[in-house]
């Protein structure tokens, strides 16, 4: 039976495959010119940064109000642009000696009732409305969108209401 099969199926004579040759090795030359390139290129660029800065000289430049002095025309001193405008309230207590506080923002409470220590520095914000109750007013030095408020003397009990109204704080004492 086996015979017969292979008679009927006979075996073809397959060439034997030969593996395929190993590839060129790659060209590292042109690899390494171009790090190469690119090195020099980040080279040149840094050395033309300083020496562009060195053509400014030693890096001072005269007070804008000099400068104004020396030319009889228009400056070309550019002045730093303003601090952003402060929307809402910013209120910062720096205390000196020891003061019971409490704090409202929008009627939410931040402070509830505490009492503290000299050299504290407590920053309150409120979008519309801050209330405050100070313990010894005088112990206080109360700075609001970076103006000084007049709090009262030691000891003093004071209620503060600082309302945001047309883009500025209103203080009342309550």
């Amino acid at each position: 039976m086996v015979r017969r099969f292979d008679e009927d199926h006979p075996v073809k004579d397959y060439p034997i495959i030969q593996p395929l040759p190993d590839p060129p090795p790659r060209r590292r030359a042109v690899a390494g010119a171009l790090v190469v390139a690119s090195l020099l290129a980040l080279i040149s660029i840094a050395v033309a940064r300083l020496e562009s800065g060195r053509e400014q000289g030693p890096g001072i430049s005269p007070p804008a109000s000099a400068a104004a002095e020396e030319s009889s025309g228009r400056s070309s001193v550019t002045r730093p642009p303003l601090p952003p405008r402060i929307e809402g309230i910013r209120a910062i207590l720096q205390l000196h000696d020891r003061c019971w506080v409490v704090a409202l923002a929008d009627g939410a409470t931040l402070e509830q009732g505490r009492t503290l220590e000299a050299g504290d520095r407590v920053v309150f914000r409120a979008d519309r409305i801050l209330e405050l109750e100070l313990g010894s007013a005088g112990a206080v030095n109360l700075e609001v969108n970076g103006e000084r408020v007049q709090t009262g003397s030691l000891g003093d009990v004071v209620r503060l209401e600082l309302r945001w109204k047309d883009g500025e704080v209103v203080t009342t004492f309550v």
